[in-house]
């Protein structure tokens, strides 16, 4: 009874982190709407992340609650759709902001001949009075051309900024010929033979893109059953994590002593069993690439 009472409230906390997250999420998709300027943008998108970060760690005081096997995968891939839509937000939220500083730089530079403009009316203003004592008509003349001169530069300058702003709007609105469907985290549940490929996958996607608290929290979301119960203990260091995870599940030993246990349980070949060879040929090739990969990773 009092499990099942400690699971319900865990249950209602992790509702109550969600509907927080939709909540923040839902205002930042109304500043990015509205146009809102950097700063204001990315200090939504934290609050977006402290919500996420709420939201997995009490989904994970839930989880840790369950026996069910099959009740517990249905609850990770629950969690597996809410980190698609954090994703997917953090990700066109990034774009925002590096495509509006990208405008700010742009229309900083274009506003320099403006500048330098203004400055060659001042000089071509000072060579006009200086020339009137040469003579009115030469004085009207002069005028006259830096009058021109200050007109074009003025149209290129018009023409720069044009052209710069329909190459930032093309940039940042090309449209993509084909709906991509965007992958997936890779998923680890303890079985050695995989860990290698997990590994490698999980930090090309996520290292070079995310901090080491964020990589954390992601980290936790792609494991399951005994691998994030191992890590449960460490908190908030990324590096331990991995470290342990190694110590474990990276071992060159328990792999090459796992797929030969493997090759043992395959039953003696007999005559006319040509199906049964090449599912031996099969796990064969199959184990010598999971060895291999210890060495190539």
């Amino acid at each position: 009874m009092a499990e099942a009472k400690a699971l319900s409230e865990a249950k209602l906390r992790r509702r109550t982190a969600k509907a927080a997250l939709t909540r923040i999420s839902k205002t930042l998709r109304i500043k990015l709407q509205n146009d809102r300027p950097p700063g204001e943008i990315t200090e939504a998108l934290q609050k977006v992340k402290q919500a996420y970060n709420d939201l997995v760690v009490k989904h994970e005081e839930y989880a840790q609650n369950i026996e069910n096997d099959e009740e517990f995968e249905t609850e990770e891939k629950w969690l597996e759709e809410s980190q698609d839509a954090y994703l997917r937000l953090e990700c066109t939220t990034n774009d925002y902001i590096m495509n509006k500083n990208m405008q700010q730089t742009l229309g900083g530079s274009v506003e320099q001949p403006e500048a330098r403009s203004g400055n060659n009316g001042s000089e071509a203003q000072t060579n006009t009075e200086q020339s009137e004592t040469v003579g009115e008509t030469s004085a009207t003349e002069q005028q006259a051309v830096n009058v021109n001169n200050q007109e074009e530069t003025s149209e290129n300058n018009a023409q720069s900024r044009n052209n710069v702003q329909e190459n930032v709007q093309q940039n940042a609105t090309t449209p993509c010929g084909f709906k991509m469907e965007r992958p997936k985290m890779p998923r680890f549940a303890g079985d050695v033979r995989d860990y290698v490929i997990f590994r490698a996958d999980f930090k090309h996607a996520v290292d070079s893109r995310y901090g080491k608290r964020d990589a954390m929290s992601l980290l936790r979301t792609s494991l399951s059953r005994r691998p994030l119960e191992l890590i449960k203990g460490i908190g908030s260091d990324y590096d331990a994590a991995w470290e342990h995870l190694d110590s474990i599940y990276g071992d060159p030993r328990l792999v090459a002593d796992t797929v030969t246990h493997d090759i043992s349980k395959f039953k003696p070949l007999r005559e006319d069993e040509d199906s049964r060879f090449c599912d031996l040929t099969q796990l064969v090739r199959r184990s010598y690439n999971t060895v291999n990969s210890q060495q190539t990773v």
